[in-house]
């Protein structure tokens, strides 16, 4: 099929891959999703059995556990949702589908990449914020960005809590993208297979940029913070190309796939 985008054959399609995706990932969601909760009740009841009393969770253990439950989401997604896009049998039959390339790939990317964090994020912080309120010795909701970053003196001031979590967003669309295409380039291991890739690329990337800025800025602590805005602004900027690039990356895989 051409790539033609088609409103309401894409509206169609996405209202079908919403309800395959929720088949093959919703329970797994659900449960990163009550994640945080799990661990605050039974952290609280094995304390009380062991006679120490009702145990109430810190701000920061709260904010790390969000971490963990975070990225197995993003490093499970793509592989639950898309992985048998490589599978001989099931792949030919999604490459076959009435829809065009265009359509599936933006079907994937709006699914994997904004719909299941959404609902992670919306899920997770909501019990979160419940915790809190109902019992006030946990301190603030993981979604005070404030509070996290008054544990890093040194950036406080310079980064405010929207731009906290607005950075949050873009890293962790990107970082679901590149295992969504994970997902759809390796045949088998994915996880593993896109975890080796990123640390390889991340390790060849931050010493290419090393060789080519260190004879020229004299990096130390104080100039670091000193530009932090600055920084923080420009890999904002880089991370948005990446992304898009990777987007195009999986609908180019998904266009020539071959079985």
């Amino acid at each position: 099929m051409n790539d033609i985008f088609s409103f309401s054959r894409f509206g169609r399609y996405f209202v079908a891959d919403i309800k395959r995706a929720a088949s093959n990932y919703g329970i797994t969601l659900l449960y990163f999703t009550l994640g945080g909760l799990a661990i605050y009740l039974v952290g609280a009841l094995l304390s009380l059995a062991f006679g120490g009393g009702w145990i109430h969770a810190s701000y920061a253990s709260r904010f790390i556990f969000f971490l963990i439950f975070e990225f197995c989401v993003v490093i499970t997604a793509g592989a639950k949702l898309y992985g048998f896009v490589t599978d001989k049998r099931e792949g030919s039959s999604f490459i076959s589908l009435p829809v065009s390339t265009l359509e599936k790939t933006l079907s994937m990317i709006i699914i994997t990449a904004f719909i299941v964090p959404c609902i992670f994020f919306c899920g997770y912080v909501s019990i979160d914020w419940l915790i809190s309120t109902f019992d006030v010795a946990c301190g603030d909701s993981i979604i005070d960005a404030s509070a996290f970053l008054s544990g890093v003196s040194e950036f406080g001031d310079t980064l405010s809590g929207m731009n906290f979590w607005a950075f949050s967003l873009v890293q962790i669309i990107f970082n679901m993208i590149i295992f969504l295409l994970g997902a759809v380039c390796f045949r088998n291991h994915k996880i593993a297979k896109t975890l080796l890739f990123v640390f390889i690329a991340t390790s060849i990337f931050s010493s290419l940029l090393s060789l080519i800025f260190a004879p020229f800025t004299p990096c130390n602590a104080n100039t670091i913070i000193a530009n932090f805005n600055s920084i923080t602004t420009i890999s904002f900027i880089v991370e948005i190309v990446v992304t898009l690039l990777l987007g195009f990356a999986v609908y180019y895989r998904v266009k020539t796939i071959k079985y």
